[in-house]
């Protein structure tokens, strides 16, 4: 029973991210998108949630604290030669987050503006641990105390959404080919930044 539980829970979460991506959550019909395409009865579904926003909820719970803390191991175990290619790393670890989860990084998008407050607080877990990802990524090129690194840190975080964001909106098949027509002008930028506010590495 537990197992049949559990392949129904699987089953539902796994149609509501591709439902929630491409209609938004607002759009998105519980039978017709998700429950009918899914296999699961109405029955079914109300023995695993209370209704949809439950669902969308549970998704960014299972992935958004999960994608930070992978990201967070990465930084901490990369070996770089400057802050540019520290930066660059992180950024190709979002990219490579976004081809592995690309459903999940377009509901975020979308609910961002979400006019219910838990679902827009939601879709932001793990933002804030951005700032202190970003601050490990700056803090062996620039080691001495600074009141701009935290400055810089708001920086990284700001053009990586822009630059992830863009990526996510492409069709997979061209991703690859702009990844550094992407990430070129927004290391090089954010570089010139930190020098600026930091002091030359």
């Amino acid at each position: 029973m537990q197992a049949r539980a559990r392949r129904t829970r699987e089953k539902i979460l796994s149609q509501a991210k591709r439902a929630f991506a491409e209609r938004g959550y607002e759009a998105t019909n519980l039978t017709e998108h998700i429950l009918t395409p899914a296999g699961v009865s109405v029955g079914s579904f109300y023995h695993q949630f209370s209704n949809k926003r439950e669902v969308l909820l549970e998704i960014f719970d299972q992935t958004i604290e999960a994608r930070h803390m992978r990201i967070k191991a990465y930084v901490a175990g990369q070996t770089c030669d400057s802050f540019a290619d520290a930066y660059r790393g992180l950024l190709l670890a979002l990219f490579d987050d976004v081809d592995t989860n690309p459903d999940v990084w377009r509901i975020q998008w979308r609910e961002y503006e979400s006019p219910d407050t838990e679902i827009r607080d939601r879709s932001l877990v793990g933002v804030p641990g951005w700032s202190q990802i970003s601050l490990r990524v700056i803090e062996p090129w620039y080691p001495e105390d600074h009141a701009a690194k935290s400055d810089v840190a708001r920086m990284m975080v700001l053009i990586g959404m822009a630059v992830v964001r863009e990526y996510c909106h492409l069709d997979a098949d061209r991703r690859p080919e702009m990844r550094d027509r992407l990430l070129d002008p927004a290391v090089a930028f954010t570089e010139a930044g930190a020098q600026r506010l930091l002091g030359a590495n």
